[in-house]
């Protein structure tokens, strides 16, 4: 069997394989088997002996390095089947040899770079240290790649090393570290990642918060996370707000005047005849204009029409009063069911204003306030009927 052919029988592993020069066999072996066409293991193992002493100027004595070289690490000339575990300890041993100068590397920084930072000279360093000259120099040069890849200006770098400012621009350069506005560039979008991956990282755990303890209040899910509550609302996907209870961050109520309450209903007016509770409230929610929510004017002015009256406006119909009367609290409750399981929707209140104003049959705010109580009362029933009737799982695919 010729090389060959025997060096077909590897040719599946030689893009996998190593370059002769991993096996230390010095300048006067290297160049001449490439010269002949060998420039990787699996190719040497290929030969035998008889033809590789064929080459013009590799005698017995290159043979006998070649031999023990490969020796070292199992392999045998003109044994292929020995290559591969060959191969193996090759990259084991290159691997213990890249782990040895690395640790080597990093004490020879410990030492060196503390005395760049006081400032001394690479000759005091070298005094100091009893390091090769060479090593601190590198040393050294590797500071000045760490110090401006961690946001040092080249003045600042070059007045600590004693160097010029060019000399450190030449030493960086030819590290290949990227300039200063690429670095800003590339910390900036360093962050933007890592604060990314911890927004994700916070969604997910508020996500799983929720679905444990559905009806939580905000409250209740910051102290389980361990985070305030503003940053649980700004994370609440939308499945979060609908398990999550005081959504709306509470503040201080602004106290309206009678006439200032007039004057809301005077601009609703402007935007949309008959100012009815259920375009004020889809007005409100898309925040057309600045006012509080419509069970105010019935608290203040003892109804709806009684409000629009005093203010000079069109009220609309008052069907809709004698038409909300016949709902009952349990259908009532099944519309803040229904509201939860609306895909358009979030769980807020805004939305479901949104929702009662986008259905004529619906019942006012109001109304549904004075049978059922505040939103949160009401939404917190209404996930725990969602729960007991165990369409929790077909709310969170809702959800999704």
């Amino acid at each position: 069997m010729d090389v060959e052919v025997r060096h077909s029988d590897i040719e599946g592993s030689l893009e996998d394989d190593e370059p002769i020069q991993v096996l230390g066999l010095g300048d006067a072996i290297v160049p001449l088997l490439k010269r002949n066409g060998i420039r990787r293991v699996g190719q040497l193992v290929a030969y035998s002996s008889e033809e590789l002493l064929m080459i013009s100027g590799l005698g017995d004595l290159k043979l006998v390095r070649i031999q023990a070289a490969l020796e070292r690490f199992g392999c045998r000339l003109g044994d292929i089947g020995s290559f591969s575990a060959g191969r193996d300890k090759i990259r084991a041993a290159l691997a213990e040899e890249e782990r040895t100068a690395e640790n080597k590397r990093h004490e020879e920084e410990r030492l060196v770079w503390p005395l760049v930072t006081s400032g001394f000279s690479i000759d005091q360093i070298v005094e100091l240290t009893r390091l090769p000259k060479a090593t601190v120099m590198e040393a050294r040069n590797a500071w000045m790649v760490e110090e401006r890849i961690g946001g040092a200006t080249l003045q600042q770098i070059a007045g600590t090393a004693g160097l010029t400012r060019e000399r450190v621009r030449q030493v960086i350069e030819r590290a290949g570290v990227p300039r200063a506005k690429e670095v800003r560039s590339q910390r900036r979008d360093q962050r933007q990642l890592e604060e990314a991956l911890q927004a994700e990282r916070l969604r997910g755990l508020i996500r799983d918060a929720a679905m444990s303890r559905p009806g939580s209040s905000v409250t209740e899910i910051a102290r389980e996370v361990g985070v305030t509550e503003p940053e649980v609302r700004r994370n609440l996907t939308r499945m979060g707000t609908k398990l999550v209870c005081g959504i709306s961050p509470s503040g201080v109520q602004r106290a309206w005047s009678n006439e200032q309450l007039l004057d809301v209903l005077r601009i609703v007016s402007t935007k949309s005849t008959p100012v009815t509770v259920a375009s004020y409230n889809r007005l409100l929610a898309d925040k057309e204009f600045e006012g509080p929510t419509s069970q105010v004017f019935y608290s203040r002015f003892g109804s709806w029409l009684a409000a629009c009256e005093e203010a000079g406006v069109q009220s609309g119909e008052r069907r809709r009063d004698n038409y909300v009367r016949g709902w009952s609290n349990v259908e009532l409750g099944a519309l803040v069911v229904e509201f939860l399981f609306s895909i358009e929707h979030d769980g807020s209140l805004a939305d479901f204003r949104r929702c009662l104003g986008e259905r004529p049959d619906a019942p006012s705010e109001a109304t549904v306030r004075k049978r059922l109580g505040g939103w949160d009362d009401m939404k917190r029933n209404a996930i725990e009927r969602i729960v007991s009737d165990g369409r929790l799982t077909e709310l969170l695919d809702v959800c999704e």
